[in-house]
């Protein structure tokens, strides 16, 4: 059976089947070089690629505009910009967009991560905290403990001295 990209009946009403008639034809595979299957052009420069030769590899045409690798790199030049007409002046603003709109979400990605490391930071300082409260109130308690016994032991010292000096009164009356 055989697989999507290799079936021509699949392809997609973007991919133009190339031939030497046609006068859109702009020629080979701009990778490997072979006319035969399913090509598409870049909607830009008009080169043609097979799917399976385009980086990255695409498993069905694109349904909206579709750029080479060699037009996305010279829109991404600002410097050309406003030399370019028409279509060509579109597409160079929408990478310059996408351009911007990637730095901005990797500031964000950064801030994220900045925020979510201060996140962690703060969390191990409560923990920190929350350890050495917890231990100083055990020892609280522990003192607590220890003087309540203390007190109780004292107690019972001064009932037993108590106790003593009765014995003693009481075996000198007698």
């Amino acid at each position: 059976m055989k697989t999507p990209l290799q079936d021509s009946s699949v392809i997609k009403t973007r991919v133009k089947r190339r031939s030497d008639s046609d006068p859109h034809n702009s020629g080979p595979c701009g990778v490997c070089q072979k006319s035969n299957g399913g090509l598409i052009s870049c909607d830009t420069c008009g080169c043609s690629y097979h799917l399976h030769c385009t980086k990255p590899v695409m498993d069905q045409a694109p349904t909206n505009m579709w750029f080479c690798v060699r037009c996305k790199h010279k829109f991404s030049d600002p410097s050309t910009a406003s030399t370019w007409p028409g279509l060509q002046s579109i597409v160079h603003s929408y990478f310059t967009f996408e351009a911007e709109r990637n730095a901005a979400l990797q500031r964000a990605r950064k801030r994220r991560d900045v925020l979510i490391d201060a996140e962690k930071k703060l969390n191990d300082q409560v923990k920190a905290l929350v350890s050495t409260i917890m231990n100083k109130v055990t020892k609280k308690y522990k003192v607590h403990d220890s003087v309540q016994n203390a007190t109780d032991s004292y107690q019972r010292l001064l009932r037993g001295v108590e106790t003593l000096k009765h014995l003693s009164e009481f075996a000198v009356t007698n």
